[in-house]
């Protein structure tokens, strides 16, 4: 049954932006302005979608289904990512806002404008978190995947 039906939303898919790191201990302050300034690669990614898929994409890797290309991607098996963006959205009087999140990568901390959403652990269920009282116009939600 889709609870959304009739209720005003908005669809976060599609164009985001990425950075990732081999160093599965780097720490990065969670903001799309830290993110840049960081010294580390910002990619276009799709979501939903996968992180190898956005890297071959952005042409750092080769398609993973040709020959021995595969092997390529095990280096990124302990990656730390962070993926972001910005949108628009304010609270309404009388509406509570969630955020979905239908197939988040296991390990990974939401947060929005700075703040920490939430945490998840497991990506086979669906994931709502409560917003209201924390949209403020332009807002920006940035997801650091943890390895």
């Amino acid at each position: 049954m889709d609870m959304r039906r009739g209720q005003p939303f908005s669809d976060l898919g599609g164009e985001w932006s990425l950075a990732y790191t081999l160093d599965p201990d780097l720490i990065v302050e969670p903001t799309a302005d830290a993110l840049r300034s960081s010294g580390l690669a910002v990619l276009r990614a799709k979501v939903p979608g996968n992180f190898e898929l956005d890297l071959v994409a952005n042409r750092v890797e080769p398609e993973p289904f040709v020959g021995m290309n595969i092997t390529r991607f095990f280096r990124y098996e302990n990656a730390r990512l962070w993926y972001f963006r910005r949108f628009e959205a304010e609270d309404r009087p009388g509406m509570d806002a969630v955020l979905t999140c239908e197939g988040i990568d296991c390990f990974a901390d939401i947060y929005l404008n700075g703040h920490l959403l939430a945490s998840t652990a497991n990506m086979l269920v669906e994931h709502v978190f409560p917003l209201t009282g924390l949209l403020r116009g332009d807002n920006e939600l940035v997801v650091a995947l943890r390895p």
